[in-house]
């Protein structure tokens, strides 16, 4: 999080053993070193440096080269020769010779032989096979190289590893990768282990294309000493454009593509609520990327809004966004400077990428960033190749950090990107209401009522039995068909035909048998037609035969408005339905009209109900 170099941009170049001010994220600090086996020691003093003024820090270059012991190892050997003297003096025993003494002594010469150091050296790794690489001689030089071979279509973008192994037994003298550049690899001794740790860091948004296999890291080594060396190759982190490949030392799995997990989820929209399970319920912070929809027209602009939905006071942090290329062209990242303000270590865009990592915040911020909402937003364009349907916008590698440089617990909310108008083929739920108009347009139709004249089945009856008569002709007249109509009753009675058949099986044969010459018509009348008929009788009777009966003096030509208005006695207010007969044959009329005007008054007499 915090680096330090010599002043940007001086082009200083250290003194060996002097100090200089460090520059705060600075330039690298280039030095020489003369011969092999020399000792390098870099010294930070950081006891007086300012935050705020990023000033104040020390830093040392030290170069010591090894003292001059190998004219002391040439010495020792010159001490020893005096004693190859010492045969000679055992010369005169000759004898001895004879003995199986120096027969022994042939074995002792072996043991050096066998003794002769020898490195049995093996390797492990967490990424790659265990191997054994067998027995080294003494200062015998060997390789230990890896390869690698991206696992989909996607560059590799940064990866960090290391070499762990112990400095008595081996040294590595020369490691490199041959396929990366502007690679970072350091060494220094692990104070709890023991062991020498040499590690590589490397980067580039652009990616590192491992297509086909290539060499990935090459190290030389030298065996020291003899005995047993495990070199441990670790690989720490390895990230290509879509996904996380190690993390931590894991080897992750390729995760499903996201994009065909959420869609099921966009077609029930109220499912896009799933991703609010993601993250931990204890995060303490939570970067959550929107929802949007756009049309899938090439070039159209699509800003996706990244907002932070709990913040409990940040520093600095960063979030890697991933999306669909062949869809959506990343072209820019617009920060919302009093929230997450652009870093200045911000990597630029790469429009032919599907991914991005975002840092926001501020290093050297003394003041955290409170608050919530839209911490940026990214911009995106419509690629030629899109098609209709759900996008979604992955984040990952999320890091957040205090002013006080402490890991914030945080979590993260994936969003998408809808082209197309999908989500509105709601509207054939629009469609149903307008098929209920028609059952509304129904009753305003009278039709089924304009038929009703043509089955005024009484009508049709009573001339059969009664031609000499005109009354059934003009009853339909009197009818209230016309305005019967109006009321819909008349629709239902025709199917029930009670009230023509009534008047057809009893009244006639009852009628004109007993009491037609007679007076007593008239109590019969009374007496039978208040259920059915006296209701409607005078008015029916009267129109028929008498033009100065109690109707009020209204002609029989208009006697259809009677039939049907003021009251349920047909128009006689007070009346009791008295016929006024002047012979049989008139009764006879009477009669007809009674069985006509039956089924019409029966309609009126529904129409009051």
């Amino acid at each position: 999080a915090a680096n330090w170099g010599v002043p940007k941009n001086s082009g200083f170049k250290p003194e060996n053993g002097v100090e200089f001010d460090a520059g705060w994220d600075g330039d690298n600090a280039d030095f020489e070193v003369d011969d092999d086996n020399a000792t390098v020691t870099v010294r930070i003093d950081v006891s007086n440096f300012d935050l705020a003024s990023k000033t104040g820090a020390k830093m040392t270059v030290t170069v010591t080269y090894p003292t001059e012991p190998t004219t002391a190892a040439p010495e020792e050997p010159t001490t020893e020769e005096p004693t190859t003297v010492e045969p000679t003096t055992e010369a005169p025993t000759t004898e001895e010779p004879t003995t199986e003494a120096p027969t022994t002594e042939e074995p002792t010469t072996e043991e050096p032989t066998t003794a002769a150091p020898k490195l049995h050296v093996t390797t492990t790794s967490n990424y790659y096979p265990a191997a054994d690489l067998g027995d080294k001689a003494i200062s015998e030089k060997f390789n230990v190289d890896y390869t690698l071979q991206q696992p989909d279509e996607n560059k590799i973008v940064s990866g960090t590893w290391r070499f762990e192994y112990d400095a008595d037994k081996v040294v590595l003298t020369n490691v490199e990768m041959p396929n990366v550049s502007d690679a970072y690899i350091n060494t220094y001794v692990d104070s709890e282990t023991g062991k020498t740790i040499t590690m590589g860091t490397f980067s580039d948004v652009n990616g590192y294309d491992f297509a086909d296999e290539k060499d990935f890291v090459k190290a030389e080594f030298q065996a020291l000493n003899g005995g047993e060396e495990e070199i441990k190759f670790v690989v720490v982190d390895l990230i290509n454009e879509e996904w996380v490949i190690v993390e931590n030392e894991v080897i992750k799995d390729k995760p499903q593509p996201e994009p065909t997990t959420v869609e099921p989820t966009t077609e029930p929209e109220p499912t896009t609520a799933e991703p609010t399970t993601e993250p931990a319920p204890d995060a303490d912070f939570i970067i959550k990327a929107g929802t949007v929809k756009a049309e899938p027209a090439a070039g159209t602009t699509v800003k996706v809004p990244v907002e932070f939905t709990k913040n409990p006071g940040y520093g600095y942090g960063y979030v890697r966004a991933t999306w669909d290329k062949n869809a959506l062209i990343l072209k820019n990242v617009e920060y919302n400077d009093s929230l997450a303000p652009k870093q200045s270590s911000a990597a630029p865009i790469d429009s032919t990428s599907d991914t991005y990592k975002v840092s926001f915040g501020d290093m050297m911020t003394l003041e955290p960033f409170n608050g919530t909402g839209t911490a940026f937003t990214l911009v995106f364009e419509v690629a030629d190749s899109a098609a209709a349907g759900d996008y979604a916008i992955t984040l990952t590698e999320d890091e957040v950090y205090t002013t006080e440089i402490e890991t914030i617990n945080s979590a993260v909310i994936n969003g998408k990107v809808t082209l197309g108008t999908e989500p509105t083929t709601a509207e054939p739920t629009t469609e149903e209401p307008t098929t209920v108009e028609p059952t509304t347009e129904e009753p305003t139709t009278v039709e089924p009522t304009t038929e009703e004249p043509t089955t005024v089945e009484p009508t049709t009856e009573a001339p059969t039995e009664e031609p000499t008569t005109e009354a059934p002709t003009e009853e339909p007249t009197t009818v209230a068909p016309t305005e019967e109509p109006t009321t819909e009753a008349p629709t239902e009675e025709p199917t029930t035909e009670a009230p023509t058949e009534e008047p057809t099986t009893v009244e006639p044969t009852e009628e004109p048998t007993t009491v037609e010459p007679t007076t007593v018509e008239p109590t019969e009348a009374t007496s039978v037609a208040p259920t059915e008929e006296t209701t409607i009788e005078p008015t029916e009777e009267t129109t028929a035969t008498d033009a100065t009966s109690a109707t009020g003096g209204k002609s029989t030509g208009d006697s259809t408005g009677d039939s049907t208005g003021d009251n349920g006695n047909g128009g006689n207010e007070g009346g009791n339905g008295a016929v006024q007969t002047g012979n049989a044959s008139m009764a006879i009329i009477i009669l007809l009209v009674l069985i006509s005007a039956t089924g019409a008054i029966y309609f009126a007499r529904k129409k009051v109900k």
